[in-house]
């Protein structure tokens, strides 16, 4: 197990992708204190598991990429379908993740997790397909 992480962590792609990120989410948690929505670290927590799956749809997209070889039409535009479908999937987690925590642990998040108003659902989508295209960029 040991070895097989240290693989992994000697993996360049894997440490943009975890690098990449982590950044995003040390500004997510930023925000949250800014707006007073980060009491204990709470955010840093909710933000774990939608970090991991982050980095484990990039590394799926980087790996996808890494199959077509020198097909490069096919390979940019599955790349870039697949990309945006990822970021769906990663929008869906953030808010799956937000509205089961606030009805559980963290009744004081439930005003903001249920707010899906469009634009917060399309400025949440677009940075996160942002940040999966650019891990595939990476």
């Amino acid at each position: 197990m040991k070895a097989a992480l240290g693989r992994l962590f000697a993996n360049t792609a894997f440490r943009l992708v975890l690098v990449l990120w982590t950044f995003g989410y040390i500004i997510v948690v930023i925000a949250a204190t800014l707006q007073g929505r980060n009491q204990g670290g709470l955010t840093v927590l909710a933000s774990v598991p939608l970090l991991a799956a982050g980095v484990s749809l990039s590394l799926v997209l980087i790996w996808l990429l890494d199959r077509f070889g020198d097909r490069y039409i096919l390979k940019w535009l599955t790349v870039a379908v697949t990309v945006v479908m990822a970021g769906w999937i990663q929008t869906a987690a953030d808010f799956l993740v937000h509205i089961t925590l606030a009805l559980t642990l963290f009744p004081s998040w439930q005003e903001w997790a249920f707010d899906t108003n469009v634009q917060r659902v399309v400025i949440i989508y677009i940075l996160y397909t942002w940040t999966l295209a650019l891990s595939v960029a990476l």
